[in-house]
């Protein structure tokens, strides 16, 4: 997979693992966060597979607050309670019948305790039922960065997206936890773009891209 951004000669080759992109010039990097945010992530960025365009939203997670990760992201979820739905039907069909019954039975208490009409839906499936108990993702993880994997995990297992980008990694993580980060990623064949204003310290220089304040351009995997 490669990206191209647009103040780049080139497009960066995004591997497993952890690419680096430091935009040093503050308004650059104020911009390009930016236009991300405000999904106008088209304007700089070009992503493509075997040198085809592939649609950004569709190919890449943003983690736009790398300390509050929301766990319960809306895509993932309407993946996770298909999977419950196929699940409980699955495994799980006299359950539910009986859960069924008691709702109905529970209706009609309900509405002979007032003294007009009342009728309740008749219509109670399966997915009603999966998402009155209204599951969440536990965030047990013991630590920031088995959060982080945790979230790329679940991401890439239920919406198949193997990019991420987050922004100012180096902020949060030390440098093992990078180390142990990128690792990880390249286990699961996944990869993160992290967008940095400044690092002390060039974490992987074969997949680190530099801009510097006079908007010149380092690509220290060219040597």
């Amino acid at each position: 997979m490669m990206i191209a951004y647009k103040y780049l000669s080139k497009p960066m080759d995004i591997k497993s693992g952890i690419v680096t992109l430091v935009i040093e010039n503050k308004k650059l990097f104020r911009d390009t966060v930016s236009e991300i945010l405000n999904g106008n992530e088209n304007e700089l960025f070009i992503v493509s597979k075997n040198f085809t365009p592939v649609d950004f939203n569709k190919t890449v997670s943003v983690i736009n607050n790398a300390l509050d990760i929301e766990f319960n992201n809306k895509k993932m979820m309407s993946k996770i309670y298909t999977g419950l739905e196929v699940s409980a039907n699955e495994l799980f069909l006299k359950e539910v019948f009986e859960v069924k019954g008691m709702l109905f039975n529970l209706a009609e208490k309900l509405c002979r305790e007032y003294d007009f009409d009342l009728k309740a839906s008749e219509d109670i499936d399966t997915s009603s039922i999966i998402k009155l108990l209204d599951f969440k993702v536990r965030e047990d993880a013991d630590n920031y960065l088995e959060k982080i994997i945790l979230y790329i995990k679940l991401i890439e297992k239920y919406l198949k997206i193997k990019l991420f980008i987050f922004y100012n990694l180096n902020l949060y993580c030390s440098y093992s936890e990078m180390q142990t980060l990128c690792e990880t990623l390249k286990s699961m064949d996944v990869c993160c773009l992290d967008i940095e204003n400044h690092i002390d310290e060039v974490f992987d220089k074969n997949n680190t891209y530099i801009i510097d304040n006079d908007l010149c351009e380092v690509i220290y995997n060219e040597e």
